[in-house]
């Protein structure tokens, strides 16, 4: 189920979020990265996601997520339990996850749906 209001965005624009979120761990040596995840974390962005202009929304609301369901997506989802997956999987789900979006007719990737969020372009 899908808000109307809601413009979802696309797996190349995940995509390219995702190499900002790299590069910028790498250039910040983490802790600047960390500091500024943590400030943004609230308003439903990564400092990728913030940069192209995207932020993970509740589905059925589209609503933004908080700090709280953002830091169960990103740290507790995504950071643990799919990391313990992936290598479990020797990777298989590392490529279903991130390549989800491009079949699915939400454009959810498999955490997306396990926590009931999309990401969507940010409303101006």
């Amino acid at each position: 189920m899908t808000n109307e209001n809601v413009h979802l965005a696309g797996w190349g624009i995940r995509f390219v979020a995702v190499i900002l979120d790299v590069i910028l761990v790498t250039l910040t040596l983490f802790i600047g990265y960390l500091v500024w995840w943590l400030i943004i974390l609230g308003r439903g962005q990564t400092p990728g996601k913030q940069i192209v202009g995207i932020q993970a929304v509740h589905t059925h609301s589209g609503q933004p997520l908080g700090w709280g369901m953002m830091f169960v997506r990103e740290f507790l989802v995504k950071g643990i339990l799919f990391r313990l997956l992936y290598v479990l999987t020797l990777g298989i789900l590392f490529l279903l996850d991130n390549l989800w979006p491009l079949w699915d007719q939400n454009k959810q990737a498999l955490h997306d749906k396990i926590v009931g969020t999309q990401i969507a372009y940010v409303s101006r």
